[in-house]
């Protein structure tokens, strides 16, 4: 009974660690294989973003196995890491072995880069107050417009009301003078 038992539990294990194994390669593929065999992470940087992508491998193999115990996807990712040394050393090599004129020359075209971003905002920003200057310069220009119409509109009524209080005003001296003279 006990060779039966041995037998399967050494055939689950076998299971797991291939399952382990493939899912971890999968993953491997997708995030750091064509990057190392690219030559991509031997820049300047390189390394932070290779150790980013590792955790990034990490984090997707460790999901899609979250249903299996602990110790057995960990024994596969330690032994991945582990054949990952060389990879990373060689990685860390390059990142440090770019010349200062390198790192120097690709800070000048970040340095670029954000000079035009905040020459783009800039301008953005002077095109958000000219648009608004403008507008309030219209909206000012019709206020005032606006109150010099209502300004004339009160000037006629208050003249039209003038001569009519004139013209009240003199109907009542005539009215007074022709009572006086029929007396």
């Amino acid at each position: 009974m006990d060779g039966i038992w041995n037998k399967v539990k050494t055939t689950n294990e076998k299971k797991v660690r291939e399952k382990c194994e493939n899912t971890l390669q999968n993953v491997f593929v997708k995030y750091l294989k064509n990057s190392i065999k690219n030559g991509e992470y031997e820049t300047a940087g390189g390394h932070r973003r290779y150790k980013h992508d590792v955790e990034r491998t990490k984090d997707e193999y460790v999901s899609v196995l979250r249903d299996f115990k602990e110790n057995e996807i960990l024994s596969t990712w330690y032994g991945f890491v582990e054949s990952m040394k060389r990879t990373e050393a060689k990685i860390l090599e390059a990142d440090e072995n770019l010349s200062q004129r390198e790192k120097e020359a690709e800070q000048r075209r970040n340095q670029e880069k954000l000079d035009e971003l905040l020459r783009q905002q800039q301008k953005a920003h002077e095109d958000a107050l000219f648009q608004q200057k403008q507008y309030l310069e219209d909206h000012y220009e019709k206020i005032d417009k606006d109150r010099r119409e209502k300004q004339a509109a009160d000037q006629e009524r208050y003249e039209v009301m003038l001569q009519e209080r004139l013209k009240e005003t003199e109907e009542v001296r005539l009215q007074e003078v022709e009572r006086r003279l029929n007396f």
